[in-house]
This record gives C-alpha cells, sequence and structure tokens, in this order.
C-alpha cells in the first residue's frame, strides 16, 4: 500500500479590518484517483490471453470471404506476438500542486476589481515507458546527430511493454481580471479577461500502447 499526503494550507485577509481591500490565497497537494481503465489494461495485456499477428505487407492476407480463413489453430502454447501492459511499482495516483493568490478590491461607483493568480504543477503526473525498447543503436549522420534505431524491441516476440509510471514535468498558469458590480434584485453584470498556459507530456488515453506512441 502506497500512502498518499495532501497537505493544504489557505488564507483570507481584510486589510486594515475595512471591508475594502481583500488578499486570499493558498497552496497544497492534490491527490486523485486515475481513470481505472489505465489499470484495467494490465489485465488484458498480460502475454497470455490474447495474441496477434501483425502483417506489414499488404500480400500477406489477401482478402477472403472465410473470417476464420487466416484464424491459426490452438496449440495451447504462448502466443508467437504479445503485448504487455504493466505498472511500475513505485507508481502514485496523480498529485498536483496547486497555489493561487487573488486580491479583491472594492471600487467606486460600486464596482469590486479582481485579480487572481493560479499556478499548478505535476508532482505524480502520469507518463507510459516501452520497457521493450533498447538504447538507440547509432545515431543519424549529420549536424544535430539524433539517435537512430536499427532494432526496436528488446525481445523480438514483445511488441511492446507499456509501464504505467510517473512524472512531475506538466504545469499550467493562468492570470485573470475582473470588474463586477452587483445591482438589486440579485442581478449583477462582470467583465473579465483571463491569459493563460498549460504544457504536459502526455493526454492519456483508454489503451496504454497509444498513450504511450501519442507521446
Amino acid at each position: 500500500m502506497n500512502l498518499l499526503f495532501s497537505p493544504r494550507f489557505g488564507f483570507n485577509y481584510d486589510v486594515g479590518g475595512e471591508q475594502k481591500t481583500q488578499i486570499r490565497g493558498g497552496t497544497g497537494i492534490f491527490t486523485g484517483r486515475p481513470a481505472y481503465v489505465w489499470i484495467s489494461n494490465q489485465v488484458g495485456n498480460t502475454g497470455v490471453l490474447t495474441g496477434f499477428i501483425q502483417a506489414d505487407s499488404t500480400t500477406a492476407y489477401p482478402f477472403h470471404p472465410d473470417p476464420d480463413h487466416y484464424k491459426p489453430a490452438a496449440t495451447g502454447l504462448p502466443a508467437a506476438s504479445f503485448r504487455l501492459a504493466l505498472t511500475d511499482p513505485e507508481f502514485r495516483f496523480p498529485q498536483l500542486w496547486r497555489s493561487n493568490i487573488a486580491i479583491d478590491q472594492r471600487l467606486p461607483w460600486g464596482m469590486t476589481g479582481t485579480l487572481e493568480y493560479l499556478y499548478s504543477k505535476d508532482v505524480k503526473g502520469i507518463a507510459y515507458v516501452n520497457a521493450n525498447l533498447p538504447a538507440a543503436q547509432t545515431a543519424f549522420a549529420g549536424p544535430d546527430g539524433r539517435p537512430r534505431w536499427t532494432s526496436n524491441r528488446i525481445y523480438a516476440n514483445v511488441s511492446d511493454a507499456i509501464v504505467l509510471t510517473n512524472q512531475g514535468r506538466g504545469y499550467s498558469w493562468n492570470l485573470a481580471a475582473s470588474l463586477e458590480r452587483a445591482f438589486q434584485g440579485g442581478l449583477f453584470a462582470k467583465v473579465g479577461y483571463s491569459h493563460g498556459q498549460s504544457k504536459n507530456t502526455v493526454d492519456a488515453g483508454s489503451i496504454a500502447v497509444g498513450s504511450w506512441t501519442g507521446t
């Protein structure tokens, strides 16, 4: 069992006690459940439940009206080629560090102005690695010297071994400003502007290998 802690701190300060200027903010770690389909991939990709044939040639398996024509006979042996979906033993549920700071200011004509900054950073973000991918065997000739793979499998019969793990590279920030005025009868008018940026390395989908190749 991996314990997760989510400490948080927040404050709300009325400057001068006159209810005109309010400074508020907070910081903390937020933990959430992952999409359980990320974990269920491991149940269906064990190397013994399913196998497949990958044909890169258009002539290897020409069309045949019998859907069982190319189905291999059952032998009781492991599939000749298969995928694995695995989980890092140190994997933790997603964790995010989030902080914000804001100021609310009462203005003339009954208006309230707000300026707020929000920043979020992955602590334990979602990531995938292919454990069956070897180190690059060589490099391209040229000014950048990019790595080059002449063989992309450590074990030839394992097409890929996708490991669910964590990384902490994703982040986002947002700056927002607004003016608001309340009227009688519960009506109010508000105008605002927001600008931000968000970056990450993985947008995980429901299939492990798709999440890795999509990176």
